[in-house]
């Protein structure tokens, strides 16, 4: 999602544009998208989830054009599904007899306040058409990366399972570098289907912190690695895996080992440039770890995935006359 500001647009009417961008994107992408209006983020959402519900708006809602049937809207939107109100809150808003958007507008702000916290009392204000929630210039910095697949079939072996690991950690460490980021600590977790119950359920994770913050993939597959032999159980068929790259930082404020050999500092750079360079410009794994392995030993579970309209020719749609 994204946030715009259309006020100093004059040109075009503000739901001609929200249905310029949905035929742009649908044309370009084949993805059907909506666009919610309103004089704040809280109102917006709140009409795009009205627009997205009701394919009569044709994807684009104006919320202030609703007029008196606000509250009839804003009476069926229950209180957890309000944008920015999490699970907690809405269990302390509840207890108060706050169970609707309608409800949350019409509360009073300083209860609110007391019982949730200030966040919450923006929301109040969003509500009512007061803007508290200003729009970010720049993305938020990444808290985390995580690359996580389901198999099938389902995965049996160790040797094919560190493979599957590695290169979900090699994918999450160019991810890592590509936002100019380093990770502090690491967590591995496995598990098989929680569905079949002719087969034991088994699910786990580890976790460990990283002496130094680094972005170099081989110092984190090490580290992966370590962490599946400590929670990997044979004899299981093993229906997903990932990897999360926690506790990131800005690379260029790494605090160095005072023990670490400054020669291998020197060099890590330009050979991890040089390997995503390739990757990019010659296509994923062109260049990879020997611990991912030669060859796959396993298949996504991608019965879901979205087509790939504009990245492979097979799957470009066929127009038929």
């Amino acid at each position: 999602e994204a946030f715009l500001d259309l006020t100093a647009q004059k040109r075009v009417p503000p739901a001609d544009l929200g249905r310029r961008m949905i035929d742009r994107v649908r044309r370009d992408t084949g993805i059907p998208v909506s666009v919610g209006l309103g004089p704040t983020k809280v109102l917006a959402k709140i009409a795009n989830r009205i627009a997205k519900r009701n394919p009569e708006t044709g994807g684009v809602l104006d919320f202030t054009a609703l007029g008196r049937h606000r509250d009839a809207h804003l009476a069926q939107i229950g209180v957890r599904d309000v944008w920015g109100i999490g699970r907690r809150w809405a269990e302390r808003l509840e207890e108060l007899g706050v169970r609707t958007a309608q409800d949350l507008r019409d509360a009073d702000p300083g209860a609110v306040r007391k019982r949730c916290g200030v966040v919450v009392e923006r929301i109040v204000l969003e509500l009512r058409g007061f803007s508290c929630l200003d729009l970010e210039q720049a993305p938020p910095a990444r808290k985390q990366i995580m690359t996580t697949r389901s198999f099938r079939p389902r995965v049996t072996d160790y040797d094919t399972l560190r493979q599957a690991v590695s290169g979900f950690t090699a994918r999450a460490a160019e991810k890592l570098r590509a936002g100019k980021l380093a990770a502090q600590a690491l967590t591995v977790f496995i598990g098989t289907s929680p569905f079949n119950k002719s087969e034991p359920y088994y699910r786990n994770s580890a976790t460990c912190a990283l002496p130094v913050a680094t972005r170099d993939s081989r110092a984190l597959i090490t580290a992966a690695t370590d962490l599946l032999d400590a929670i990997f159980k044979p004899d299981l068929r093993y229906m997903k895996a990932g990897v999360m790259l926690l506790d990131l930082m800005p690379e260029d404020v790494v605090q160095a080992n005072l023990f670490a050999d400054p020669d291998d500092a020197d060099g890590t750079a330009p050979l991890l440039g040089a390997v995503d360079r390739l990757n990019r410009e010659h296509g994923r794994g062109t260049v990879r770890y020997a611990a991912e392995g030669a060859g796959r030993g396993f298949r996504m579970h991608q019965k879901r995935r979205s087509p790939a309209y504009t990245t492979r020719w097979r799957e470009l749609p066929i127009v038929k006359t």
